[in-house]
């Protein structure tokens, strides 16, 4: 089994972003609408904070609940 790296790691999540994007997805999936409530709309990121809103205005936090949630390191 080939070990999987910092280097690598680094490649893949080289940023927040990314990071937040990727628990989004494994928690939600592939969403095509807001988890909140339902409507079919792009979740944007709101700056400055661990989360999404949706044209709506609910707020999703894919850190919730996780290890993450009251974490102040970087992800």
């Amino acid at each position: 089994m080939a070990k999987y790296t910092f280097k690598q790691f680094k490649t893949e999540y080289p940023d927040d972003d990314a990071c937040l994007q990727a628990i989004l997805k494994r928690r939600y999936g592939d969403i095509e609408c807001c988890p909140q409530c339902g409507l079919v709309s792009k979740l944007t990121r709101i700056t400055k904070r661990r989360a999404f809103a949706c044209t709506a205005g609910c707020h999703t936090y894919p850190c919730a609940g996780t290890i993450f949630e009251k974490s102040s390191t970087a992800l």
